[in-house]
């Protein structure tokens, strides 16, 4: 049941990103109700109609390029309960998100020169709020530092186990990518002299000599004569 509870969101939340996906790609600055090109358009050229051109242009003029960003989120939570992922700490991690986007919005503003074709600039209407919220108190390197500060909070805060992995990985990559040191053979070594156990007795070995075999059957012979003259001596 829990199962089925986290699929249903996550299918809407993927249609929901699809239709997003579709309504910033066919974005069109001459589009109503917030054309920012002339001559302005009689009809919507954006891909999803009249919806389409609402919510692209409202993207765009809050968050400016960051609006792909949002759409990122979206697909990454979708594809986490379509899996069966369980959120927790739900509230943290949302509040991460906001961090990251809005540190990304005030550096989008402060560093890039190009917009998506709105007057909010690159970091829509949230990165104008936190340029210049910063700027009148700070320096531009001092307030580009407190904005990074922002997004790494937020990377931690909404990522943070995501993160882990993702560095386990790059690890075992690094691992396996790096040459293998060359490991030398080495020789058995020669084992030690055993000394003699003085509590084992052991006979020396005898040579056989020929002489000594020549000599016992010498020996014989002279026994048999002896005892033959002692016989003959009797009669």
């Amino acid at each position: 049941m829990s199962l089925f509870r986290n699929r249903v969101p996550g299918l809407l939340l993927l249609g929901l990103a699809v239709f997003l996906a579709v309504a910033l790609w066919g974005y069109a600055p001459a589009d109503p109700p917030r054309a920012s090109a002339y001559p302005r358009s009689t009809q919507y050229a954006n891909y999803c109609g009249v919806y389409g051109a609402y919510v692209s242009s409202s993207l765009f003029y809050g968050l400016g390029f960051l609006a792909y960003g949002l759409l990122a989120g979206l697909l990454v939570e979708a594809v986490r309960l379509l899996r069966g992922r369980i959120e927790n700490q739900l509230f943290l991690r949302f509040a991460g998100f906001l961090f990251l986007l809005t540190g990304l919005a005030g550096l989008a503003s402060l560093f890039v020169p190009f917009s998506p074709g709105t007057p909010a600039g690159p970091g829509g209407y949230l990165g104008v709020m936190a340029k210049y919220l910063l700027a009148s108190h700070f320096t531009t390197p001092g307030a580009g530092l407190i904005l990074g500060s922002m997004v790494f909070a937020g990377i931690i805060l909404a990522f943070d186990i995501a993160l882990l992995k993702g560095l386990l990985f790059v690890a075992r990559l690094m691992e396996r990518q790096a040459p293998s040191r060359a490991v030398l053979p080495t020789q058995p070594a020669e084992p030690l002299p055993c000394a003699p156990d003085p509590r084992i007795h052991r006979e020396p070995k005898r040579e056989f000599r020929p002489q000594q075999a020549v000599y016992a059957g010498f020996d014989e012979e002279i026994d048999e004569v002896a005892a033959a003259l002692r016989a003959h001596s009797r009669w």
